[in-house]
C-alpha cells in the first residue's frame, strides 16, 4: 500500500483512494493548484524539497514526496504529465 493510500485511509479529511495532491488542489482553489503545478513541473525543484517545505509550514497540507511525484508523473486519476 502506498503512503498516500495510508494517509487517505487514516486522515478523514481525505477520502480513501483519493490522490492527496488532487484533493488539496480542489480544496485550496485554482491559484494554489497552479502554483503547486508550476513547482511540480520545475525540474530544478525536487519533490522531497516541496514535501519538506509543505510539512514545515503549519498553514499548508502535509503531502509526502512520493505522492507529489506520483501526481506529477501521471500516477493518479488526474493523469497530469508535469515532468
Amino acid at each position: 500500500m502506498a503512503l498516500a493510500d495510508i494517509e487517505a485511509k487514516l486522515d478523514p479529511s481525505i477520502p480513501h483512494k483519493t490522490c492527496a495532491v488532487c484533493y488539496h488542489m480542489a480544496e485550496r482553489g485554482e491559484e494554489w493548484a497552479n502554483r503547486l503545478r508550476r513547482m511540480l513541473s520545475n525540474r530544478g525543484i525536487k519533490f522531497i524539497d516541496i514535501a519538506d517545505e509543505l510539512a514545515n509550514d503549519p498553514e499548508e497540507p502535509n503531502i509526502p514526496s512520493g505522492t507529489l511525484s506520483r501526481h506529477a508523473q501521471r500516477g493518479c486519476l488526474a493523469n497530469e504529465s508535469l515532468r
